[in-house]
Parts: structure tokens; C-alpha cells; sequence
């Protein structure tokens, strides 16, 4: 009885994450093994619209209500259809590199057929403004190894429109990557409480201009 609860508690312990915490290994040109270490982060490219007008979306993974029952079901391999469904939180990040004040509006974002909606959804956004909306709760599969397929529907000064976009999975190394171009540092508490202080997304990497 003692032995089969230990190898219970060393299953759950090695179980590991689901496949967000992934790591992938491909054979190097030298001969050796290496490996890519994936975070529990999805995002999409920026996405530039016209009159300086850019986006880009965030998945970021949140914590499973029973993540011991998930993960005794994962060591046993008894995962079924809907265990593949990680919660999640979906945020929209709008930037106006223009000289003009604009009124943006996050029409709504469709993902896994689910058509999400944010609160509030307009706003009014500065010269060199920008804007973190407000977490919207769904899920993603865990099998998203080609990433997220998503549709945003924004309006801007009135002009609405749908963009395609693919969210992908950031490995480790850029996800830190970004945080030391932002210059901030790489451990996740003093990060996450200098982002709440400065009213950003604690995901939300540097901006960058691109036209």
C-alpha cells in the first residue's frame, strides 16, 4: 500500500505541465541533443493597420481548478477530449503611433468558435498612446503546437475591420528576451508587481514601430 502511494505522489510530481511547459529537442548540426523550453505564453505578431494603428493579442495560461486531478489523469495517460482544454485568459493590446488622437473600439475576438467580447471596449488613445484591455476568460487545447488561430474585429475613426491572426508560443529565451529589452528583470515577482504599478499587462512586451 506505502508503495503504491509513493509512486501516485512520484507521478503527480513528474507528470510535469501540460503542453505549454513543453520542451521540445531536435539534433543540432554538431551531433547533439537540444532542447527548446516553452512558457505558458501565446502571442500574436503586431499586426500594423493603417493610420498608425497597431495590435496584438496574449494568451496566457491560467491555473487548471484541479490541476492534481489533471495531472494523476495525465500520469495514467486517461486524459479524455475536454482535458485538453486549458483555461486561459485572452488580452488585446492596441498602440496609435500617430500625431492624431484616435477612437479605437474591440469589436470582439473569435477563437475555438467562441466569439469574445471586452469591457469597456472603447477608447480614446493619445499620440503614442496605448491600451491593455481587461482579461477575458476562455480556454485553448493543449495540442495548439501550431499555435492559436484567432479573428480580431476592431474599429478605428470609424473604419471597422476583421484581421486573421495566429498566436504562437513563446519559447523561454524570447519571453526573457523581451523582458531585459524593456529593461526589466527576469524574476517573475518583481516584475509582475512593477507591471501592476505602471498599469501594464505583465506579458506585454517593449513595443516596436514597424512601417
Amino acid at each position: 500500500m506505502k508503495i503504491m502511494i509513493w509512486v501516485l505522489f512520484f507521478c503527480i510530481l513528474c507528470s510535469g505541465c501540460s503542453m505549454p511547459c513543453r520542451v521540445d529537442y531536435t539534433m543540432g548540426v554538431d551531433g547533439r541533443w537540444h532542447q527548446t523550453v516553452y512558457v505558458p505564453v501565446f502571442r500574436s505578431p503586431q499586426v500594423d493597420l493603417e493610420q498608425g494603428i497597431s495590435f496584438k493579442v496574449t494568451c496566457v495560461e491560467e491555473k487548471r481548478n484541479n490541476q492534481l486531478m489533471f495531472n494523476l489523469k495525465q500520469s495514467f495517460g486517461a486524459l479524455g477530449p475536454d482535458d485538453t482544454k486549458a483555461p486561459a485568459s485572452y488580452v488585446v493590446h492596441v498602440y496609435n503611433f500617430s500625431e492624431q488622437p484616435v477612437e479605437v473600439t474591440i469589436d470582439w475576438l473569435k477563437v475555438y468558435g467562441l466569439t469574445l467580447s471586452f469591457e469597456p471596449n472603447r477608447v480614446q488613445l493619445a499620440p503614442g498612446g496605448k491600451y491593455h484591455s481587461e482579461k477575458v476568460y476562455a480556454y485553448f487545447s493543449d495540442l495548439a503546437i501550431n499555435g492559436i488561430d484567432a479573428e480580431l474585429g476592431i474599429t478605428y475613426n470609424d473604419k471597422s475591420m476583421n484581421q486573421a491572426i495566429n498566436l504562437q508560443q513563446l519559447t523561454k529565451a524570447k519571453y526573457e528576451s523581451d523582458l531585459k529589452q524593456s529593461g526589466k528583470k527576469t524574476g517573475r515577482v518583481g516584475y509582475r508587481r512593477k507591471a501592476q504599478l505602471e498599469g501594464r499587462h505583465i506579458y506585454d512586451p517593449p513595443t516596436r514601430r514597424c512601417f
